[in-house]
């Protein structure tokens, strides 16, 4: 497991672990694979405030997932209204419309893009300016 995913676990272990008045004004709703562990986390089940909606993606197929990602993933959102999607792996839809924060855990590409193909491939740039 890398250092994304390990933070992506440990906030959602958190979250879910908070005092209840502190989330009480808020609802979250987590979308994670159809086959994801997370729906077994005994910390999970029956949260009144946190939802966890399994999605056709496949996380081990990564270019199917990015295609899916960037196809299908900013309609079913937009079906949610949500206030703020958040995208913890560094990228995010560009389709979707929405309030959105992205954590991006490695800047090296930004630090130096001379050295890195996505930099300069334009797409950051593009990113960026969102």
């Amino acid at each position: 497991m890398g250092g994304a995913e390990t933070y992506v676990r440990q906030l959602i272990e958190n979250l879910a672990t908070l005092p209840a008045e502190l989330l009480q004004p808020f609802q979250f709703r987590i979308f994670i694979s159809e086959d994801s562990e997370l729906e077994h986390w005994p910390v999970l089940q029956n949260h009144p405030n946190i939802k966890l909606i399994p999605t056709p993606v496949d996380p081990h197929k990564k270019y199917r997932r990015i295609w899916w990602e960037q196809r299908n993933f900013p309609t079913l959102l937009r079906g949610y209204q949500l206030d703020l999607m958040h995208f913890p792996y560094g990228t995010m839809s560009l389709g979707y419309s929405g309030q959105s924060l992205v954590t991006v855990h490695d800047t090296l590409r930004f630090c130096f893009p001379n050295r890195c193909q996505v930099a300069r491939s334009g797409i950051v740039p593009c990113v960026i300016r969102r």
